[in-house]
């Protein structure tokens, strides 16, 4: 019986201790209630998801960085880096700007040419930010475009 005891203790310590290492979890069901059941979710990879409806997808992520959030602007030159970077590379146009909503600050990039439109937006914390990829090809061809990265974006807090 002790030793039956003992075994789900140390069960449920490696099921805590597993959990508190995916910080993704505290945001993922927030994250979810802005997407209703025409969206399809699909997990790409342990904090991050992709949400799929028609010629829209929309992928979040959480990343971890260094930088404690009154430093941002050196995430922010890192980022814009590596954009203007794949930018180049996939002849697209960049533009970029910041804002602070919900106390939060939010970095929007846009990327795009003739076929495609990618909006990246970054919600800025303390060591960690949470990336948002608006994709939408063909715009036209939508009934109707969904609100759903502003509603995260105007709404999200950091727990």
């Amino acid at each position: 019986m002790k030793k039956m005891f003992i075994l789900v203790l140390i069960l449920l310590c490696t099921a805590c201790f597993n959990k508190g290492l995916n910080e993704y979890d505290l945001y993922e069901n927030e994250i979810y209630s802005y997407f209703n059941d025409e969206w399809k979710e699909t997990k790409l990879e342990n904090n991050k998801y992709q949400y799929k409806k028609d010629n829209h997808i929309i992928t979040i992520e959480l990343e971890k960085n260094n930088y404690k959030k009154e430093n941002h602007m050196y995430l922010k030159n890192n980022i814009y880096n590596e954009l203007i970077k794949y930018a180049s590379e996939n002849n697209l146009k960049i533009f970029g700007n910041s804002y602070t909503i919900n106390n939060n600050t939010v970095y929007q990039f846009n990327l795009g040419n003739d076929n495609i439109n990618l909006k990246y937006y970054y919600i800025i914390g303390d060591y960690k930010d949470i990336v948002i990829i608006d994709s939408i090809k063909d715009e036209m061809k939508l009934e109707k475009k969904d609100d759903v990265v502003n509603q995260i974006i105007n709404n999200f807090e950091w727990k």
